[in-house]
């Protein structure tokens, strides 16, 4: 039986993976927004270029999300990227949401950011997938 055959009929590990995916991408995302807000206070950035940054820090999070799962389920394809990148794209909304109690932005920017957020992810996988077959 290969590993594909194995990934489909076990959706626990599918489940773990996501979870490992989105605790990389957080602490990432965590991480680089302490610093943004750090030369925030100190540099006194202006408002487009935190912007600018808030889109970086997403993009990158959604980039380790999915090549974290594109590593650990790696013969399945571009689909846990996809879904890594999906996932984090909810987390933010739903954060978004908890702590703004509105959606601030319209419905273009929260698909632009949908679409980044899993073509990201993708990326990840690919990334992922090509760097473990190098070492195969």
């Amino acid at each position: 039986m290969d590993k594909r055959t194995e990934l489909k009929g076990n959706r626990g590990f599918a489940a773990k993976a996501v979870l490992a995916a989105m605790a990389a991408a957080w602490g990432i995302t965590a991480a680089a927004l302490l610093i943004l807000s750090g030369l925030l206070f100190w540099q006194e950035l202006s408002v487009h270029a935190v912007e600018g940054g808030i889109l970086i820090i997403y993009t990158l999070g959604a980039l380790t999300a999915g090549a974290v799962a594109g590593r650990q389920m790696f013969p399945a394809g571009y689909g846990p990227g996809f879904l890594a990148g999906g996932m984090y794209y909810v987390l933010l909304l739903t954060g978004s949401l908890l702590l703004r109690k509105t959606l601030a932005k319209g419905a273009a920017s929260l698909l632009t950011l949908f679409v980044i957020c899993t073509a990201a992810g993708m990326l990840g996988a690919l990334s992922s997938h090509c760097l473990l077959r190098k070492k195969m």
